[in-house]
C-alpha cells in the first residue's frame, strides 16, 4: 500500500486477531457504558480512539446530507487540522 502525500510516519495497517478485535470491542463499549446523549457519547467514543490508536488528535463529525457539524475534538489539534 502506498503512502499518500501527508501520510509519512504513518504505518501499515496491521492484521489483528479475533481476540485483540473483541478485546477494543469490549473496551469501547465500557468507555460508552454510562453515557447518555449526543455529545457525551461523541466525547467517550473520540478519547476511546486517541487511547486505542496512539493518536494525537480525534474528531467526532455528524454528518447529514452534503451539512457537517464538528461534535467533539479531543487531543491537540495542530493549525490547518
Amino acid at each position: 500500500m502506498a503512502n499518500h502525500q501527508g501520510d509519512e510516519g504513518v504505518a501499515e495497517p496491521r492484521q489483528s486477531s479475533p481476540t485483540t478485535r473483541l478485546a477494543a470491542a469490549n473496551r469501547m463499549r465500557e468507555a460508552l457504558r454510562d453515557r447518555a446523549g449526543l455529545l457525551p457519547v461523541s466525547e467517550a467514543a473520540a478519547q476511546f480512539f486517541v487511547e486505542a490508536f496512539d493518536a494525537d488528535v480525534a474528531t467526532v463529525t455528524l454528518l447529514r446530507g452534503d451539512e457537517y457539524r464538528k461534535l467533539t475534538t479531543v487531543g491537540e489539534e495542530s493549525p490547518g487540522q
